[in-house]
């Protein structure tokens, strides 16, 4: 691409100093090829002082002529307004540009091609601006359109995740596998913030919606969690007292020398403990040590005492 003189890049539509035309007009030729500063050059006269351009069948005036050759100042200035419309649409080619800079550089183009001050043939000019419009407005709405897919597309994903986790919620009962749903949450949450990872902005009253509702499902599981791990322990509790009671009818039997009554005592109390429940691990365990250290000092003194009748009927 031609690369403009920075210098006069701002002035497309204002009028030239003398200054900037003689410092600039012997620059002008290295940045076009001769042909073109030639061709544009057809479209402008100098009369006197002044520089016009044929605009429409309109001379109209462009500037001062104050270099000795001050219609290749004015045609460079037509060719820089040419390559930057190129250089637009190129960037429409591109699509990388978002429509907030399409409508800024439109507004720049416009503006510059209206009565610019250079020399060349201001209708393809304006038809090379027109054609880039065109372009640009095709791409505007192109962009709207894949703005639109972007917002349903994250909105539809923050949909389904929130649906899996009401889901999960609406699923508890008694068979629940507390474990298996609370990583089922964590996986949910995580797949959450790889899509707020992608999320449009537009998308942002939906997807805050999304959420509430997401963080309700989430807070009610924690709050079911909460009630049967509340109502376990509950369970466990009423297990270790039913069977310290039954440890201490244990113990109280142990010394007992009906051995008649005290066996079938003893099978009613071992009943009793399996129908007890689970008390937790360590209380179980401790509560089992002192049942069966009191059944084995009954059956153990009965055994004796068996081995005593027979050693007297001997």
């Amino acid at each position: 691409m031609n690369a403009p003189d920075k210098s006069d890049e701002t002035q497309v539509s204002s009028t030239p100093s003398p200054a900037q035309v003689a410092k600039q007009a012997a620059s002008s030729a290295l940045h076009f090829s001769p042909e073109a500063i030639k061709d544009a050059e057809k479209w402008g006269r100098v009369e006197g002082e002044t520089v016009y351009v044929d605009d429409g069948g309109e001379n109209r005036e462009v500037g001062p002529a104050s270099s000795p050759d001050p219609l290749v100042f004015y045609a460079s200035r037509y060719l820089r307004l040419m390559d930057k419309i190129k250089t637009f649409s190129s960037s429409l080619d591109e699509g990388e540009l978002k429509n907030r800079d399409i409508f800024a550089k439109l507004k720049e183009l416009s503006a510059a091609v209206k009565d610019p001050k250079a020399v060349g043939d201001m209708q393809a000019l304006r038809s090379a601006f027109e054609s880039v419009k065109a372009k640009a407005d095709s791409v505007i709405e192109a962009n709207r359109q894949k703005y639109s897919e972007a917002i349903a597309k994250s909105v539809a994903a923050h949909q389904k995740i929130v649906e899996e986790a009401e889901g999960l919620v609406s699923s508890i009962g008694s068979s629940t596998n507390w474990k298996q749903m609370s990583q089922q949450f964590q996986d949910l949450f995580e797949e959450w913030k790889a899509a707020q990872s992608s999320d449009v902005k537009g998308a942002n009253k939906e997807v805050e919606a999304l959420w509430t509702r997401f963080a309700a499902a989430r807070s009610e599981f924690n709050r079911k969690r909460k009630e049967w791990v509340k109502a376990k322990i509950a369970k466990k509790n009423e297990a270790k007292a039913a069977k310290e009671k039954i440890v201490e009818k244990a113990e109280a039997l142990s010394s007992s020398t009906d051995w008649a009554a005290g066996s079938k005592a003893y099978g009613k109390l071992m009943d009793e403990w399996k129908k007890a429940g689970r008390a937790s691990r360590e209380d179980d365990d401790a509560l089992w040590e002192r049942f069966k250290a009191a059944s084995d000092r009954f059956y153990s003194s009965r055994d004796r005492k068996g081995e005593e009748m027979e050693e007297d009927e001997k």
